[in-house]
């Protein structure tokens, strides 16, 4: 099987799209700005718990990844050890999640 070739955003697209779902009130909002900052894979990011993240130390750990299965989502440990890591937040990332916080405590 051909795995398909990745283009990535441009600088100028990352530009837009931030921008767009920052007017916008976008609810995933920080989920591109921890995409974009720290280049976890869709499974990694869609996978995070509250609880893999330290804002006070800008880190989070990759603990688990959400796939696709035949019983639907799933999720799973990381396929290597390698994958399971910690990840240092950028001071933008740590803002994004604070607001994110924020708001998910707001509508609770």
């Amino acid at each position: 099987m051909r795995r398909k070739e990745i283009h990535p955003l441009t600088p100028d697209q990352v530009k837009v799209l931030l921008a767009t779902a920052a007017a916008t009130g976008d609810r995933l909002e920080a989920l591109y700005v921890l995409a974009i900052h720290t280049g976890l894979r869709q499974g990694e990011l869609l996978g995070l718990k509250w609880d893999d993240v330290n804002l006070d130390n800008g880190a989070l750990q990759v603990r688990r990844s959400l796939s696709v299965t035949k019983d639907g989502l799933a999720l799973s440990s990381p396929k290597t050890k390698v994958s399971s890591r910690s990840v240092q937040l950028t001071s933008e990332a740590v803002s994004a999640l604070q607001e994110h916080l924020k708001r998910q405590l707001k509508e609770r």
